[in-house]
Order: C-alpha cells, then sequence, then structure tokens
C-alpha cells in the first residue's frame, strides 16, 4: 500500500518555491555631492532573475584622498522598475564633514541619523523608504542610485564626496520546482484506486485483529 500512498502524495503535492541568495555590485562614481538641479544618477544592470523576496542595500561613501566628505547631507535614492525608494534625506549639515558612511540598509533597523560627529559612521540602519516596496518585483533589469546635495553651497569641486562602493543583495523566488515525473493515471484508475485503498486498509485491519 505505501507506493500507491506515495503515487497519491506525487500526484497531489504542489511544486514548492525554493528562495536563492543573490549578491551584486552596484556602480561606484566621484563627486557624487552635486547640486539638486543636476542630481548625480548611477545606473547598473542586473542579470539574475526571480521574483525579490528580500532587499538589502549597501553603501561606502567617504573621500578617496585626504579631505572632506559630505555624506552627511545628501539625498539617496534607489530605483527600479518604476519604484523609487528614499535611502536617506539629510535637510540639516549636523556631522562634522571628514566623517565617512560604510552602511547596509535593512528595513526593521535603527534609523540612520546625521547628528554622530568626529568619527566614522558603519553598521546596519532602516532606509527612509522601505525597501520591501520592491518585494514581488523581477531582480533583472536596470537599477539607479540617485545622489544629490542638499546644501547647494558644498562647493568641494577639490576633494568632493565619492561612492567607493555599492551592491544590492537579498533573496529571490525561483520558480517552482517541478515534483519527479510521475507516469500520467487516467481519470478512470483514479477513481478504481480510492476503493482499493480503503479495500486494502480494512484486509490489513482486519488480519491485525484475528
Amino acid at each position: 500500500m505505501q507506493p500507491l500512498l506515495l503515487l497519491v502524495v506525487l500526484l497531489l503535492t504542489p511544486a514548492i518555491a525554493w528562495a536563492a541568495p543573490f549578491d551584486i555590485t552596484g556602480p561606484s562614481g566621484s563627486d557624487i555631492d552635486t547640486e539638486s538641479s543636476s542630481p548625480t544618477v548611477l545606473s547598473f544592470t542586473v542579470t539574475e532573475t526571480g521574483s525579490i523576496e528580500t532587499l538589502s542595500l549597501r553603501l561606502n561613501i567617504d573621500e578617496e584622498e585626504e579631505g572632506l566628505t559630505y555624506w552627511d547631507n545628501l539625498f539617496v535614492s534607489l530605483s527600479h522598475n518604476g519604484i523609487d525608494v528614499t535611502i536617506f534625506d539629510f535637510q540639516t549639515d549636523l556631522t562634522g564633514s571628514d566623517d565617512s558612511l560604510d552602511a547596509t540598509f535593512t528595513d526593521g533597523e535603527a534609523a540612520l541619523t546625521n547628528a554622530i560627529e568626529s568619527a566614522p559612521t558603519t553598521g546596519t540602519f532602516a532606509p527612509l523608504e522601505a525597501l520591501s516596496a520592491f518585494t514581488g518585483q523581477e531582480l533583472s533589469g536596470e537599477w539607479t542610485l540617485t545622489f544629490y546635495d542638499n546644501f547647494d553651497g558644498d562647493d568641494v569641486s577639490d576633494d568632493g564626496t565619492d561612492l567607493l562602493s555599492s551592491s544590492i543583495f537579498g533573496t529571490t523566488s525561483d520558480p517552482a520546482v517541478p515534483p519527479t515525473p510521475v507516469p500520467a493515471m487516467p481519470l478512470w484508475a483514479l477513481i478504481l484506486l480510492v476503493p482499493l485503498l480503503g479495500f486494502i486498509a480494512r484486509r490489513r485491519l482486519a488480519s491485525r485483529r484475528g
């Protein structure tokens, strides 16, 4: 009876979706602290496929040479498939200008602030808007990071703020994995199978009682 039960289970069990991790290197760029009228737009193309389940973003913002770094008054957003998510948008200039930012942005974490002075800012923080906005979207295609400086008076042409590295990572839902192929069974055979299983079960029960 066990092979017959296994056959029924295989026929009735749906395919299972599997979560697959991804970690994709994004763009880098120099002097990203441009004016809001001419933002810095950095795009990258993702070839990996799958429906996004979770998504996080890494950003490393600093000055390559010894100088000033103005991440603390930047606007930063991530865009894909017509969806725009603001990562942070600081309208006040509170942090020491030589601070750097090496951060991961993940939903549900503590908020990033620009009130940390005289030290690099590192760790995992929540974006201003939830990255879950991308859940269910196809991973492949063009992604865009947009930057601009909320303080147009910050003229840092000699030692501007640079995006040293960026990446997106998370999990996607792979297409459903089909079950092991089972020989096709006609409808009449399935109809006969149910009473047959019942008959076998009753016989086995009777033999145990005997």
